[in-house]
């Protein structure tokens, strides 16, 4: 199953800049720039877990959130989240050039990013998942525009770039496993695109999507290992990112991994993996047995 994470692509953000900061000789060079996220702003490019709702998958901003900007003159200015709680509303700050305006946006910041047309991404194909937070170290977004509405305010739009997979674990009813397991991880492998690797982008032509940054680099694998361990009495859910691709069709080898036994089985995907978009895996004994599960004592 698929579904939209809450709204069309696109983050609407306000920026509110003022002067900021002075030479010795008493001029001005910086401007400090607060971002503003509005009430109407799309949830789902967002950097956490927040409520699910009928299907729609809504998004918080998280505390430590970076992001960072380019303009004519500012190269990869960092804008910082000024809240300290989670929220779906927040407010960055950082500094540009004084008569700079921003043009581009991306997140996470990465303090070696120089060059608009390529943004390293590191989609990892060993990911672990604790919280809701642990999205966050994996997840891309960027803006896909800038308006301005007055001399120092703007209007910012952001693009989820990722797809997100969500896997719920509910199968302590196999007559096999006991309720005492500990759940150590999910494994997902696609005859389809790959899913993890080392890619670029470019802010200036988001359309173009991930860029590999070598014919042999990434892998049609993922591997989300659960933090804590959790008991298979217990109703388990864990989010991984994985890069946009063709699946639709193609076999999927679904691997469960607890500190007793291996639970494996084999299905067509049912849909590709979309960016601004959340594939889920209802793991469940019914949806194992259907599709005649291996399960191997280790």
């Amino acid at each position: 199953m698929i579904a939209d994470m809450k709204g069309a692509l696109l983050c609407l953000s306000l920026l509110v800049l003022s002067l900021y900061g002075c030479r010795k000789d008493g001029e001005t060079d910086l401007r400090t720039v607060r971002i503003s996220t509005s009430s109407e702003s799309d949830m789902k490019t967002r950097t956490q877990i927040g409520d699910d709702i009928e299907g729609e998958l809504f998004m918080e901003w998280s505390v430590s959130d970076k992001i960072g900007v380019f303009g004519a003159s500012t190269i990869n200015a960092v804008m910082a989240n000024t809240e300290d709680i989670p929220s779906y509303q927040t407010v960055f700050k950082g500094n540009i050039d004084k008569h700079d305006i921003p043009q581009y946006a991306y997140y996470p910041y990465d303090e070696t990013v120089t060059d608009i047309s390529s943004v390293p991404v590191s989609i990892p194909s060993k990911q672990v998942y604790a919280d809701v937070t642990s999205v966050a170290l994996y997840d891309v977004k960027a803006s896909v525009g800038i308006e301005g509405i007055s001399e120092n305010e703007y209007v910012m739009y952001m693009r989820q770039m990722a797809s997100l997979l969500r896997f719920d674990v509910d199968i302590d009813g196999l007559e096999e496993l006991s309720p005492d397991e500990k759940l150590q991880s999910v494994t997902l492998e696609s005859t389809g695109d790959r899913m993890t690797g080392q890619y670029t982008y470019s802010l200036s032509d988001l359309d173009a999507g991930f860029v590999s940054v070598s014919a042999s680099a990434g892998s049609n694998s993922l591997e989300l290992s659960f933090y804590h361990t959790p008991n298979l009495s217990d109703f388990i859910r864990g989010y991984a990112v994985v890069v946009p691709g063709k699946h639709k069709g193609k076999e999927l080898t679904l691997t469960i991994l607890t500190d007793k036994h291996r639970i494996s089985f084999t299905a067509p995907a049912l849909t590709d993996f979309e960016a601004g978009k959340f594939s889920s895996f209802p793991l469940t004994q019914s949806v194992l047995q259907n599709h005649n599960c291996e399960v191997t004592d280790l």
